[in-house]
């Protein structure tokens, strides 16, 4: 198993089976595209992992 830091968005699409933001989500510029593009580079089954433990609710 290996770790790397890298951008938001942009790293390599190498089909991960699992992506983590634990309590970072919110700081980084376009949360958004950040958590679309997580979703983009996922394996078939893969999980993204999000951590905000401060986070209101969204109606």
């Amino acid at each position: 198993m290996t770790f790397q830091v890298g951008r938001a968005v942009g790293y390599p699409n190498h089909c991960y089976g699992l992506i983590c933001f634990f309590d970072c989500l919110h700081d980084m510029g376009d949360l958004v595209a950040a958590a679309q593009y997580a979703a983009k580079v996922l394996a078939p089954g893969g999980t993204v992992l999000l951590v905000e433990p401060f986070a209101p609710r969204v109606s």
